[in-house]
Parts: C-alpha cells; sequence; structure tokens
C-alpha cells in the first residue's frame, strides 16, 4: 500500500467534501446501535482518533474514505453532543492519486479484513468493486462524475454479479469473450489478495448482495443473516426471489408492472386492493387512473406498504422453519434420551441426572 507520503496527517473534515462509494458499512444494518460502536464513540471521545483514516484524493476538495467509516460516524456523533469538545481534525493517509481505481478497494478489502465486525458481506463489497474496475477501466474523472449514478452503478454492478453466477459451471475454455476477460479479472484481484480464485468467485456467490437486497436492508429492516438464510432455503429462495422482483414492479408504470405485481401479491396471498388505494385495482390496470389522478409518490407508498407485508409474512415463515428444526432436534435428542434410559445401568443415570441438575444451576 502506497501513500502520497508516509506520515499520518492530520485533516480538517470541514475543508473536504468526503465521499463513500463503497456504502459497505449500510449493509450490516443499525451499527450505531451495536456495543461495539457505543464503545468505540466513548474511546474516541475520552483518547481520540488513534488509528489513522484512509482516504483516496478525488481532487483538492474532494476526498473518498477508503478506510474509517465507524470512527467517522463516531466522530459526528461526538460533535453532536452537547457539552462536548468538537473534533475538527482527524489523523489520515491519502492515497496516492495516481493511484488505479481498483487498487484503491484492493486497499479497503485488505483492511477490511482486519475487521473483525464486519460481516462477510459487507467486506466482498470492496472485493467486488476491485474486479468490477479492474474489468471497466473507468477514468477517476468519469468514476466520481455526477453522470455516473448509483442507479447506473448499480445495475452494472448486478449485470457483473449475474455474469459471474453464469460462469460457476463452466469450464474456462467454453467461456465467450467477455466472460474470458471476467475471469482475467478475478484471477488479477485474487493474486492481489492472495486468494484463490475460487474462493474468491465462491465469497462473491455467497455473499453479494444485489440492489434490491440492499434495498430490503436499508429500507425494509431485513438483515444480512435473514437474507442469506432466505437465499440457502430451499422452499424460500424462491419466495425471496419474487419479492425482490416485487420492489421494481411495485411502481406499477405500466401493465406489465401490473400484471407482474398482481401476480406475485397472490402468490403469497394477497390483494393489491388491500395496499393500493385504486378503484378496481384487483380486477383492471386503468392507465388513465392511475396517471391522472395519483402521482409515482402515492404509488410507491402503496407498494412499500406491500413490500412490507410480504417481508412480515416471509420473516414469519421463517421463523416457523427455525422453530420446526428446532423442535425436531429436540425430539431426536428426547428419543436418544429415552433409548439410553431404558438400556443404562442404574449408575450410568444416576451420574447423568447429577451432570443434568449442575447444568441446569448454570
Amino acid at each position: 500500500m502506497k501513500f502520497t507520503n508516509d506520515d499520518i496527517v492530520q485533516i480538517n473534515l470541514a475543508n473536504y467534501k468526503i465521499l463513500d462509494k463503497l456504502k459497505d458499512r449500510r449493509l450490516d444494518g443499525d451499527f450505531e446501535e451495536s456495543r461495539a460502536f457505543k464503545s468505540l464513540v466513548l474511546s474516541i471521545k475520552e483518547k481520540g482518533i488513534l488509528v489513522p483514516l484512509i482516504f483516496a484524493k478525488v481532487n483538492d476538495n474532494t476526498l473518498e474514505v477508503i478506510s474509517g467509516r465507524r470512527r467517522l460516524r463516531a466522530v459526528n456523533v461526538i460533535n453532536s453532543m452537547e457539552g462536548c469538545a468538537k473534533i475538527t481534525t482527524v489523523p489520515a493517509q491519502i492515497i496516492n492519486s495516481d493511484m488505479p481505481l481498483y487498487s484503491r478497494y484492493l486497499v479497503a478489502f485488505d483492511e477490511n479484513r482486519l475487521r473483525s465486525e464486519l460481516s462477510d458481506f459487507a467486506q466482498v463489497e470492496a472485493l467486488f468493486s476491485a474486479i468490477f474496475l479492474h474489468l471497466n477501466k473507468y477514468s477517476k474523472e468519469d468514476y466520481f462524475s455526477d453522470s455516473y449514478s448509483d442507479a447506473r452503478k448499480n445495475i452494472e454492478f448486478n449485470n457483473l454479479f449475474f455474469q459471474i453466477k453464469g460462469m460457476k459451471n463452466k469450464k474456462e475454455k467454453n467461456l465467450n469473450k467477455e466472460e474470458a476477460e471476467i475471469l482475467t479479472s478475478i484471477n488479477y484481484v485474487s493474486k492481489q489478495v492472495a486468494l484463490p480464485p475460487e474462493k474468491v468467485i465462491s465469497s462473491i456467490l455467497s455473499y453479494k448482495l444485489i440492489q434490491e437486497e440492499k434495498i430490503l436492508i436499508v429500507d425494509y429492516g431485513l438483515s444480512t443473516k435473514q437474507i442469506y438464510r432466505l437465499k440457502k432455503d430451499d422452499e424460500l429462495s424462491e419466495k425471496f426471489s419474487k419479492l425482490c422482483k416485487l420492489l421494481l414492479f411495485r411502481a406499477l408504470i405500466n401493465l406489465n408492472f401490473y400484471q407482474n405485481a398482481r401476480a406475485i401479491a397472490k402468490d403469497f396471498g394477497l390483494k393489491l386492493s388491500t395496499f393500493y388505494e385504486i378503484p378496481d385495482i384487483d380486477n383492471e390496470y386503468n392507465e388513465n387512473v392511475i396517471k391522472n389522478d395519483y402521482d409515482q409518490k402515492q404509488i410507491l407508498k402503496f407498494g412499500n406498504a406491500l413490500i412490507e407485508k410480504v417481508v412480515e409474512i416471509l420473516l414469519q415463515e421463517l421463523e416457523l422453519k427455525k422453530e420446526a428444526k428446532k423442535n425436531s432436534e429436540v425430539n431426536i435428542m428426547r428419543k436418544k434420551l429415552n433409548a439410553f434410559a431404558k438400556s443404562a445401568s442404574k449408575e450410568k443415570l444416576e451420574a447423568l441426572m447429577k451432570y443434568m441438575e449442575k447444568l441446569s444451576k448454570e
């Protein structure tokens, strides 16, 4: 990792616009409520920032945060506290402006690997970003320009993810030209982070979140753990896939969106009329009524209520499966204990009873 200089510099946060292209911390839910974050706030309040933040220079007035999002947030929390001394400067290292974009995210990934509190979902974001930027060769000016929106990036990220997913069971000799280029970038990044390419691909397929899944975390309160369990369950994974599609179709912008939203709602035992306050919405798509009498914010508000209900249904089903598995394990253990009780000697049963009494007191 090469910086503009080896010394730690003090930067005044008020002098810079701070960008966060990675946004990986959002994937771990409301981390500000965690015990670890509250301890961090207390530590910085008492001792200051001990570990320098890492930034990459975008221009003279703008920095991109590479490592230190929690510390930055902790500073904001402290500065909002009444009676606390304001923190205006932070120790930092600034990455060379000529470092390739993909290398910045390799730095982020290396730093994230040291963070035990950061989930696999958050860690893989930096790894995936490095592959994406090594493959696409965006210039710094293009990548940080206003025209390169988050929406555009998310579409391109989703496309790359599904391309990698489609390559999973293909032999290298059977890859098309575009897939071969993707594999070249994966191999390069794998070498830089000292991981086998197979491990990198496996991590991406297991933990890379598509945009719809990120929305479910940020806007609807699902956790990465819940999403992981939903995707891994053979029965619920199909329903979860429908939920992700419903995020798009809920806008009802045309007949196709309406038909898909109605079909998915029906799959969950729901009617659109329960959520959309639109005349005869269960039976027909009246484009004139929808576009003339309702604005898009109203339609999305109705749709969001539908999404919230589907999320509630899926989480209930997930919990029922968890309880069923738990009960099944208890029943298996009970049968084993009954079999043991029938065949064990008196001495062994007495020893078992003493052990169980000891456990109950702990």
